[in-house]
């Protein structure tokens, strides 16, 4: 038999580590972009951004 005495967190601790990780390189930058200027500059790439990559990197 096995008894549950506490409920677990639904995020795992890599989450929690990674968003501290992220909070503290957003820390270190001057000037974060907004969600608009973000959104702003992914609207120029035509087709997708997964396309985008392939053609700069190269298939690999």
């Amino acid at each position: 038999m096995v008894t549950v005495t506490t409920a677990g967190d639904a995020r795992s601790t890599r989450d929690w580590e990674a968003v501290a990780m992220a909070r503290e390189a957003i820390e270190e930058v001057p000037n974060v972009p907004t969600i608009h200027e973000v959104r702003a500059a992914l609207s120029v790439i035509p087709g997708s951004l997964s396309s985008a990559v392939t053609a700069d990197r190269g298939d690999y």
